[in-house]
This record gives structure tokens, sequence and C-alpha cells, in this order.
């Protein structure tokens, strides 16, 4: 389903035995394309609707020096 959705990188499931989760790389672009594929495809076929967890990627991992007091 993620890969038919234009500016989908990526996607993972993750955690499938407890119900599962996908992980998916987007672009801001793509972001609501693939929440209402999501909506569309999973809430029509399931008794409880997918809840959705949009984040946005943080810069990274620095080096802090703290020199010794």
């Amino acid at each position: 389903l993620a890969q038919s959705v234009k500016g989908v990188y990526g996607a993972r499931m993750t955690g499938g035995g407890f119900g599962g989760c996908v992980v998916a790389l987007v672009d801001q672009c793509g972001r609501d394309g693939l929440a209402r594929a999501v909506r569309e495809s999973y809430d029509t076929s399931h008794a409880t609707p997918a809840t959705l967890w949009p984040v946005d990627s943080a810069s990274g991992a620095d080096v802090c020096y703290h020199p010794a007091t």
C-alpha cells in the first residue's frame, strides 16, 4: 500500500505479533496521501480504525563536549 503512494520512500511493518505498526519514511508532500490511503484501505476492512502518528525528523545526534570540572 505504502509503495503505491507518491512521496513514500519506504515502509516497514514492526510489532506484528501485537497488532502491528508501520513505520514509513515519507516526504512532506506524500504525508496526506499516505494517511488517506491507509484510512481507505485499513479502516474499511477493520472494526477499529487505524491510529496515525505523523512525526517530523530531527537533525540527529550531536557531540557535546563537557570539560571535566
